[in-house]
């Protein structure tokens, strides 16, 4: 909100001050096709946000020809021009758009954030905006109703690779896990370091302080930790900087004082190939400061009877270790099951409940709790902790039964 309160009043200005003439043209030119002097002083000052972006990155001067030859092009392709059949004078707004979206429940509001991402220039300021509001004052978007509304909104920035959300980003990870929970939902921490890593553009500091803080809750540290080995399988980062984060990670006291975080430190170690790491992590496993049961030290040396390339190449093709570039897919793919299928009676007769009327289920000795059967312990084929967990959740099986 403040940002864009900020972009609008450098608008403002521009226009006031003639300064450049074709900040006050377009203006002009927008509202005459249909456009509120509103929505068309947030396209200019979307296209304002791109320029600026590469300015502050230092990576060039301000370029008033190519910032006058996006304002040129804004508002004449024929999806929006006013005057067009379904132009803008009768197409939604953004934040209609967004409402929709907000207000979507648990039907997924695909034809709403595919008509946002295709009006990024448009939309990214007021989704940016958006995600300031939650990140200012998150209650009213804990209501079960809003619940996907802020997942929705990472997910498109993040494919988008608005590196503004980024601390906004990192600052709602960080607090408590009640909030985070009823902000984002088990969803964070399927894709929540996939969101970070294409919202960061390569700048891992905010990362490393979030996966080193002793005050931010546990599941929200591992997201941080996937994050670099995102980072890492994309070259984003080099591979020897995120395992000397991780190395420091496993001399951090607060990370040893957490079995569970530690092991899952180790097993980002074996996803990078650990071999440079292997003696910190055998110093783990001899202080017993390490859950075993989600990585042992064998399935360190296991790793390590593989190649580092083999290792690398799998990582690079795991669509778990990739940039968020299809927000609609990886949205769908986890809020996009179909309600059909859950009340068809077809699925339902494939379970055998028995007979329901009987009244075998009156007997209170069915309820008993029957003594513990001593059963042969068969070994069946291992699980690679980024394999699908086998109780069929959807979720990886480090980030479920794996834990």
């Amino acid at each position: 909100k403040h940002l864009q309160k900020q972009l609008l009043e450098v608008v403002d200005n521009q226009v006031r001050l003639n300064d450049p003439p074709s900040v006050k043209l377009t203006l002009k030119r927008l509202m005459d096709s249909g456009y509120s002097r509103e929505d068309a002083k947030k396209m200019i000052a979307a296209v304002l946000v791109d320029e600026m972006f590469y300015v502050m990155k230092g990576e060039r001067a301000f370029d008033e020809e190519r910032y006058d030859t996006m304002l040129h092009a804004l508002g004449r392709d024929e999806s929006q021009t006013a005057e067009s059949a379904g132009g803008a004078a009768s197409k939604r707004s953004i934040a209609e758009l967004l409402e929709a979206i907000a207000q979507s429940g648990e039907a997924f509001p695909r034809e709403e954030l595919e008509e946002i991402i295709d009006r990024e220039a448009e939309a990214a300021p007021v989704l940016l905006d958006h995600l300031d509001q939650i990140h200012q004052d998150p209650e009213p978007y804990r209501e079960e109703d809003e619940s996907r509304f802020p997942s929705y909104l990472v997910c498109v920035l993040a494919e988008w690779r608005t590196k503004a959300a980024y601390p906004i980003f990192v600052d709602l990870l960080s607090r408590r896990e009640d909030q985070v929970d009823d902000l984002f939902g088990a969803y964070i921490l399927e894709i929540g370091s996939r969101v970070l890593a294409s919202l960061c553009d390569g700048d891992i500091g905010l990362i490393k302080a979030l996966a080193a803080n002793s005050h931010v809750e546990m599941p929200m540290r591992t997201v941080a930790v996937d994050s670099l080995v995102v980072l890492a399988a994309q070259g984003a980062v080099d591979r020897d900087e995120v395992l000397a984060c991780l190395d420091q990670l496993l001399h951090d006291r607060s990370v040893l004082d957490d079995p569970i975080l530690t092991a899952f430190v180790i097993g980002s170690c074996c996803d990078l190939y650990p071999k440079e790491l292997y003696e910190t992590i055998a110093s783990c496993y001899r202080q017993n400061v390490v859950a075993t049961g989600v990585v042992a030290l064998e399935d360190v040396d296991d790793v390590l009877t593989l190649t580092e390339d083999e290792v690398l190449q799998k990582l690079r093709e795991n669509p778990a270790y990739q940039f968020i570039d299809d927000a609609v897919a990886e949205l769908e793919d986890w809020f996009g099951l179909d309600d059909d299928l859950w009340e068809s009676s077809e699925l339902w007769e494939e379970l055998d409940w028995g007979d329901e009327e009987s009244d075998q289920w009156e007997d209170p000795e069915l309820w008993e709790e029957e003594p513990p059967r001593l059963t042969p312990i068969v070994r069946g084929p291992k699980i690679g902790r980024n394999d699908p967990c086998p109780c069929g959740s959807g979720k990886k099986f480090k980030k479920c039964c794996g834990r």
